[in-house]
């Protein structure tokens, strides 16, 4: 059944997401990836295929959690370098999120949902592109079989983030304005190596930054034991092979239709006359050459194993 007021919808959904969370077993299945990676589009695909509900961006910042109090909209690029920098209440939110309750009745959850019998579904699919840092800590919190890493091409990455109109712009971020929790907080030696490398970018062209904070957050990720890598190119031209083995990562049943050729609620705009091979190699015509090389070089001196990955 169908709802025509949103707010109705969004209010009712939310209250039975509350229910569904405290007389059922909830099974959160873990999305992650970088910002522009194709995980929105990934995460309701996933949705649909094992029957689940989504739980969109727990991290983020219109989520009112105390991890982002005082900060300025561009710590919107906050990827978070340890669980330490978590209050209580972040915890105590984040754990309603991975039960199927999104933080604060944020409304963009409910926009993926089609129906109120979504909201009784028991998996529950949480996407995050701020958690690359967290998934071991995710991963144990949570007793995830397996957390779902969805990699895109970097250039293309890049590009997107580069032309995307949110109301937070890579090239206003300083890192060392965002990252002044984990400046005081005690770290690993892997934690504040990747700190310190950050730093030496907060000052760097936007196409560098970008390029930094990919490189150092893929790399982490696809060194994870708890991760399994999924390249979005390859789920966007074989989705059925693709979120088949999706599903068997993260021991569920597909159960729905394998339906991927729709746009999501974030990327509808986007996608209006733009066929698969735009959407796999525009970067190629509309990235400058001296873009690429940037951020080639950037990524080859940070993980010098991306070549492995990614023809650049």
């Amino acid at each position: 059944m169908k709802l025509t007021s949103r707010n109705f919808f969004c209010k009712t959904s939310y209250l039975l997401d509350h229910v569904v969370a405290r007389t059922q077993q909830t099974t959160p299945i873990l999305i992650s990836g970088f910002w522009r990676s194709g995980t929105t589009w990934v995460q309701e695909v996933m949705a649909q295929t094992i029957t689940a509900k989504t739980m969109f961006e727990p991290l983020a910042p219109n989520t009112f959690l105390p991890l982002h109090h005082g900060l300025p909209v561009k710590s919107s690029a906050y990827l978070p370098l340890t669980s330490k920098v978590l209050t209580a209440e972040d915890l105590r939110l984040l754990d309603l999120s991975f039960s199927g309750v999104a933080p604060r009745r944020s409304n963009f959850n409910y926009l993926c949902r089609k129906t109120l019998q979504e909201t009784l579904n028991r998996r529950v699919v949480v996407k995050l592109v701020r958690g690359q840092f967290l998934l071991p800590f995710l991963s144990e919190r949570y007793d995830l079989p397996m957390v779902l890493h969805v990699s895109r091409h970097p250039m293309a990455v890049a590009f997107s983030m580069l032309r995307t109109n949110w109301a937070w712009n890579i090239n206003e971020v300083d890192y060392s304005e965002t990252y002044f929790r984990e400046a005081k907080t005690e770290l690993t030696v892997e934690q504040q190596d990747i700190l310190n490398t950050l730093m030496e970018f907060s000052h760097e062209t936007p196409e560098r930054k970008v390029a930094a904070l990919w490189a150092l957050s893929e790399q982490f990720a696809y060194q994870q034991d708890c991760v399994r890598g999924f390249k979005y190119e390859e789920l966007l031209q074989d989705p059925h092979t693709g979120f088949t083995a999706m599903a068997n990562a993260v021991n569920q049943p597909v159960s729905g239709p394998i339906e991927a050729g729709k746009a999501t609620a974030v990327t509808e705009a986007d996608r209006k006359n733009i066929d698969t091979s735009a959407r796999l190699h525009s970067w190629k015509e509309k990235l400058s050459v001296r873009q690429q090389n940037e951020i080639r070089s950037v990524l080859i001196d940070i993980w010098p194993e991306v070549t492995n990955q990614w023809e650049l």
